[in-house]
């Protein structure tokens, strides 16, 4: 095999690593990601909060609500954002 060869060899290989590479790191955010989720209270906790805590809440786990928004609103907001 010439040096062309090699090249495409180590090309492809270094490919398929970073392919690898790539699914192992996306896995790593899916996980992140389902860990915050289910640090959300569920549906029927979110209607027990008051709404100064729901906007305490959301904004605890990056989601925009407007706090002029009803409380059901914020909870619709909250709920989606699962």
């Amino acid at each position: 095999m010439d040096y062309v060869g090699y090249l495409a060899i180590a090309g492809i290989v270094g490919f398929v690593g970073w392919l690898i590479w790539l699914g192992y790191a996306t896995s790593e955010v899916k996980d992140e990601v389902e860990k915050i989720k289910a640090e959300l209270p569920t549906p029927s906790d979110l209607k027990k909060l008051k709404k100064a805590e729901l906007v305490s809440l959301a904004e605890e786990h990056s989601i925009m609500v407007d706090m002029k928004s009803t409380k059901a609103r914020i909870i619709e907001e909250i709920n989606a954002s699962r």
